[in-house]
């Protein structure tokens, strides 16, 4: 008698399969009748257009995307079973995005190296991403979390790389951005012969590794004692599972999700031996994938505008993430700053010092810098002629700046959390939702409807951050993976529009990039509106801000109503990030490095900080927004680009620095 988990497991592959066939016909058949259909299969009419794309290009779009989506899986179940992570994917573990990013800087500085193959390429980038996400998780143990964290800080980074990198060679590399997004176009059967044969190869190697992988889900002294050598298996089982990812990249782009949902699929149906998931895994990742393609081919035929299926997974992928995180096991690691404490002894004589020296960088980069004659010093008539482009830029980033990094502070107070930001936690990318969800349903770009389209859209993604991380009691790094996979979700909706091709995405994709060169006088008034009025709230909120790191129960014994308390700094902070990311985009981490600048320099508590936050960050990305105007003139970098450049490496080493 079949046991009862291998009835459900034929359960939900036969009906992945049902659903996947009957999409496929439905796509297919009103395009020739059934008989057209097989014949065009084998031997296609070479007059018939109809049969000829199906069988060039139909079907080797279903051959791809079944074998992908098998390569997918099984490298997702060796990250999960070797790191003993169950939310470890290429995705997640930021190797999709070191492939791309090798693959742009070979496209652009060493083509010579495409020349053997681009699976080449994209497997050196694989792997050194993988070291990388290690090495920041080594000292917390590899914990499962800390590499999830890792991973997707390193994909932040090499995102914003290589989007500045096809932001300046949009031409040379635009076929490489169209990849990126995951498409499964074909043209002939190429794709589909080689990707079949190095699974072949993958497959027979993994058979000849069954017993090591299965000792790897052990402990590490448990597994040595049964004889096997432990650092080299994950060695060899790790590149292989690399290479299965690095060889999909290459061909067809970035597939996230998919290597963590059909292991997870697999394990909730209770299957525990070895062989019998290494089975079902890679046929339950192909049927995925087919069916997500064939459900994206139809909804394409639908609005008549090609959608890449790689959007589409991640649109998909990132809840299934967020239903998964809650289920981890480990112990606590604190996210605290691992700065040395000190306090400065005149606060106030050192506010009037960053006061001042902001004045002076707010001069400097008005009336200094490259013009088409060079380097110039503007005064008179010349700089009055300039402040017309210069002034609204510097004032934006004046402005966005503090608003960041006191939106920036009072997350970071809130939540005990020293690595939260609104950037870090998708707050940003939720104010770029909500803008988009405004492009979709309406025509006005009133700046009003834009900051309360933005500003909606920050409150409800802190609002779902709060309330899924709540029942883990706020723990730091749940706060982080739960906001970061918000973010992704809201990336992928964005995306998602932007490949539409509405006749306003091309100006939403500047916007994100970061730049200040489009700004307008009647977008910087609101914002230092704003601004200014929050630093007349925030010294009301500084009692509660002191206490929140203390936790609930002594803010409750001091009277203090913490919902009440929460919702207020939950709705100034998300008023504050929106306002910044209309200006500047979501991309910067201003609001991450700011605050623990200001700790570095002795501001600890209260109001001071506040303020300190806020000079800090307004003088952070003034300076981001010269370099970014400056360094490659007469082109420009956006000036979030500019700050990612910074936090993410900063975010990188405060990770590194955690429990020394």
């Amino acid at each position: 008698m079949i046991p009862l988990t291998y009835s459900r497991s034929y359960v939900i592959l036969s009906v992945l399969l049902l659903l996947g066939s009957g999409l496929f016909f439905m796509y297919n058949i009103t395009l020739m009748p059934l008989s057209d259909l097989l014949m065009a299969a084998w031997s296609p009419d070479h007059n018939a257009y109809q049969q000829l794309i199906f069988h060039y290009s139909t079907l080797p779009r279903l051959s791809v995307s079944l074998l992908a989506g098998a390569a997918l899986s099984l490298a997702g179940f060796i990250f999960q079973q070797v790191l003993r992570n169950p939310l470890a994917e290429p995705a997640t573990l930021g190797i999709s995005a070191g492939a791309w990013l090798a693959l742009v800087i070979c496209g652009l500085w060493f083509p010579v190296v495409l020349i053997p193959g681009r699976e080449w390429a994209a497997f050196v980038g694989s792997a050194f991403t993988l070291s990388l996400v290690m090495l920041l998780a080594k000292r917390r143990e590899s914990s499962p979390l800390s590499l999830i964290l890792g991973g997707m800080v390193v994909t932040l980074f090499f995102s914003s790389v290589s989007a500045v990198l096809v932001l300046f060679n949009h031409a040379a590399l635009m076929d490489l951005f169209l990849w990126q997004t995951g498409s499964l176009v074909q043209n002939d059967w190429l794709t589909a012969r080689w990707l079949a044969a190095q699974l072949a190869i993958a497959l027979l190697l993994l058979v000849m590794l069954i017993r090591p992988l299965n000792l790897l889900s052990l402990n590490e002294p448990t597994a040595q004692s049964l004889g096997l050598s432990v650092r080299y298996a994950r060695l060899l089982l790790l590149l292989l599972a690399v290479w299965l990812s690095s060889m999909v990249v290459s061909r067809i782009g970035v597939i996230s999700f998919i290597g963590l949902a059909a292991p997870a699929a697999v394990r909730l149906t209770g299957i525990r031996r070895l062989s019998a998931r290494l089975i079902l895994v890679p046929v339950t990742g192909a049927l995925m994938l087919t069916f997500a393609d064939l459900l994206v081919q139809t909804l394409s035929q639908a609005v008549n505008t090609e959608i890449p299926t790689g959007l589409a997974t991640a649109l998909t992928g990132a809840p299934l993430l967020l239903i998964l995180i809650p289920r981890l096991r480990e112990r606590h690691y604190a996210v605290s700053s691992s700065l040395v404490p000190r306090r400065v002894r005149s606060p106030v004589k050192l506010l009037v010092l960053m006061s001042v020296l902001l004045l002076l960088m707010t001069w400097l980069a008005l009336a200094f810098g490259r013009l088409p004659g060079g380097w110039s010093w503007s005064v008179g008539e010349p700089l009055q002629n300039l402040m017309t482009w210069r002034a609204p830029r510097v004032l934006a980033a004046i402005a966005s700046g503090a608003m960041l990094a006191i939106a920036g502070t009072l997350m970071q107070r809130m939540t005990a959390n020293a690595m939260a930001s609104p950037e870090v936690l998708g707050i940003s990318s939720g104010s770029a939702f909500g803008v988009v969800i405004l492009f979709m349903f309406t025509g006005t770009l009133s700046p009003a409807a834009l900051l309360l389209a933005a500003t909606a859209g920050a409150l409800a993604t802190l609002a779902m951050i709060v309330a899924l991380s709540r029942k883990a009691h706020f723990s730091p790094e749940r706060v982080l993976l739960t906001g970061m996979a918000t973010g992704t979700a809201c990336n992928a909706v964005t995306a998602l529009y932007i490949a539409g091709g509405d006749d306003r995405s091309l100006l939403l994709l500047n916007w994100m990039a970061g730049s200040t060169y489009r700004v307008t006088p009647a977008e910087v008034g609101p914002a230092l509106m704003i601004l200014l009025v929050s630093l007349l709230i925030l010294p009301l909120l500084v009692r509660w801000l002191d206490r929140f790191p203390l936790g609930e129960v002594v803010m409750r014994s001091t009277g203090m109503s913490v919902s009440y308390s929460r919702l207020i700094i939950l709705l100034l902070a998300a008023l504050l990030s929106a306002s910044a990311t209309l200006l500047t985009g979501p991309l910067s981490f201003v609001g991450l490095i700011a605050p623990h600048l200001v700790v570095m320099i002795g501001f600890q508590r209260g109001f001071s900080r506040l303020l300190a936050s806020a000079l800090m960050g307004a003088m952070l990305l003034l300076f981001a927004d010269w370099i970014g105007r400056n360094l490659i003139y007469p082109w420009q970098i956006p000036a979030g680009l500019c700050a990612t450049f910074i936090g993410s490496p900063y975010f990188m080493y405060m990770m590194r620095r955690q429990n020394r």
